[in-house]
């Protein structure tokens, strides 16, 4: 029997809200989201990744799915209504691989969309991320981005690429160049903290799914922030030690209380304003190019 394969793909941006959107699709049954939410296939396809950073064994190199029957045994086939969704956000950033791996294993007439943030708060919150996970060893973003170049030349994952990672513009034009500009949909982090139904709604418009009367989760999924108590980031690390184990919890406890759970273990901070005003003033190239690729970008950033 031939596997049913995806169409409809949130290709990133990491830390840009796209795990709220996958897992709130997730609630309707016109939905079959990928399980896990990121396979990363379309990255990775026949490769198995060797990233050398912290922590990159026992995540990325462990959790990417590099065999086609594999992959497409992630959705539900039973389910022959359903939309099946990929929620990879390595699909955006590695787009050199995933755009022609889209074409040759994906569904015909493929749509996508992407969520950006503002390249300095999406580092910020994904440096906040790792940290929190335990797998970032340095205490400043600023510290960490003086040695990214170096990281990526040892090979670290993306999850370590915090400048890098907000760099969207190649990505957004390789996907509009080969699929075409209907193709995609392009949002803001802006949007969903605003009216995040709506960006919601708009979500299921594009893939042709059933809308949402009202959210089905709350807003904030997979937080990220400082940990309250060291046992808490502790914690943390010796489940992410354990992946089998990880990955029991994932699937006994329903994502609306790990949200909840994660909210309670983490301490929101906030960006120091001067390193944000001076890494914007830095990174004006990027701000440019994104700005070029879409033809506006909201005016907070």
């Amino acid at each position: 029997m031939d596997l049913e394969r995806p169409g409809c793909y949130l290709i990133g941006a990491a830390r840009s809200g796209t795990s709220f959107l996958a897992h709130s699709l997730a609630t309707s049954e016109s939905v079959g989201l990928s399980n896990p939410k990121e396979p990363h296939f379309m990255a990775f396809a026949g490769v198995r990744p060797t990233f050398a950073g912290p922590g990159d064994d026992l995540t990325i190199n462990d959790s990417a799915i590099t065999d086609l029957t594999a992959y497409l045994e992630c959705f539900p086939q039973g389910n022959s209504e359903a939309v099946f969704v990929d929620a990879s956000v390595t699909s955006l950033y590695y787009h050199e691989t995933a755009v022609p791996n889209i074409v040759r294993y994906g569904a015909s007439s493929p749509k996508f969309v992407a969520v950006l943030r503002d390249p300095v708060d999406r580092a910020f919150s994904n440096f906040q991320y790792q940290r929190s996970r335990g797998l970032e060893p340095l205490e400043s973003l600023r510290d960490a981005l003086e040695v990214e170049s170096d990281r990526r030349s040892d090979n670290w994952q993306h999850m370590f690429h915090y400048r890098a990672l907000g760099d969207y513009a190649a990505g957004l034009t390789a996907f509009s160049d080969e699929f075409g500009t209907d193709s995609l949909r392009v949002l803001f982090y802006e949007d969903l903290e605003t009216n995040a139904l709506e960006t919601l709604n708009g979500v299921a418009r594009h893939f042709g799914v059933p809308e949402f009367e009202r959210l089905p989760l709350p807003e904030r999924v997979n937080s990220s922030g400082s940990p309250r108590l060291p046992l808490v980031a502790q914690s943390y690390s010796w489940i992410r030690s354990h992946p089998q184990l990880q990955r029991r919890l994932r699937s006994a406890v329903p994502v609306r209380y790990r949200s909840v759970l994660r909210r309670v273990g983490l301490r929101r901070d906030d960006l120091d304003p001067t390193l944000r005003a001076d890494l914007r003033a830095e990174w004006a190239d990027l701000y440019d190019g994104i700005e070029e690729a879409l033809g506006s970008v909201p005016p907070s950033w």
